[in-house]
């Protein structure tokens, strides 16, 4: 499945309302370690920003 597919069902997940949000201290700390994670994996670089592994992303 590619990324803009499963983007896409998650949209569609949230908007039917099959899907909900985190909360907003659990949203920032899960955006957190996948910041922290993409910093030892690419090695803190500006240019591997938008870098995905689809096996994480869509886990």
């Amino acid at each position: 499945m590619s990324q803009a597919e499963t983007r896409g069902k998650w949209i569609a997940a949230h908007v039917s309302g099959a899907m909900a949000w985190l909360p907003d201290p659990d949203r920032a700390a899960e955006i957190e370690a996948h910041r922290a994670y993409q910093r030892r994996i690419y090695l803190d670089s500006g240019r591997y920003v938008l870098e995905v592994k689809h096996r994480t992303h869509s886990a």
